[in-house]
This record gives C-alpha cells, structure tokens and sequence, in this order.
C-alpha cells in the first residue's frame, strides 16, 4: 500500500509541476503579447506612411502645376502679354494631367 501512495504523490507532484510550467507559459506569452502587437501595428503604419508619403508628393506637383497656371491667367489679366507664359503654363498643366 506504501507503493501505491508514493506513486500517486509522484504522478500528483508530476501533474503539478505541468500545470504550474503551463501556467508560467501562459504568462509569459501575455507579458510578450503587447509588444508582438506593437511591432505588427508600427510594420503596418510604416508601410501606410510610405504610401502616403508618395501621395502627398503626387498632389504637391499638381498643386505647383495649377499654382503656375493660375499665376500665368492673373500675369495675363494684368498685362495683357505673357502669352508665352500662359503656353507654357498650359503645356506644363496638361502634362501633368496627362501623365496622372
């Protein structure tokens, strides 16, 4: 009967011990847990960014494009020249439209 009692404690010390390491795991996976997701958000605004930032490129050129041609209309309405002015604002203007 002593037999009997000393491996049941071992199998209930055994049982313990693999409850307990399963336990630490757990924990440790949810002290870990914030920072996997922080990096994933981050990797994932990184690429949100640099997308971004090459739109914002694109919309400046077109904005420099119109800023020009509006500059060369109210040089015109002034003057009454600058004809050659508002032939290269137009052509600037449109190859900027074309090539979007």
């Amino acid at each position: 009967m002593e037999n009997v009692t000393i491996t049941f404690s071992t199998l209930l010390g055994a049982f313990g011990f693999i409850a307990a390491a399963g336990a630490a795991a757990g924990v440790v996976a949810k002290i870990f847990s914030p920072f996997k997701k922080l990096k994933e958000r981050v990797t994932k605004i990184e690429k949100y960014q640099a997308s971004d930032l090459g739109r914002l490129d694109e919309l400046e050129q077109g904005s420099r494009a119109i800023q020009r041609a509006t500059l060369a209309l109210i040089d015109h309405a002034i003057t009454g020249n600058s004809v050659d002015k508002l032939k290269g604002a137009k052509k600037e203007l449109e190859e900027y439209l074309i090539s979007k």
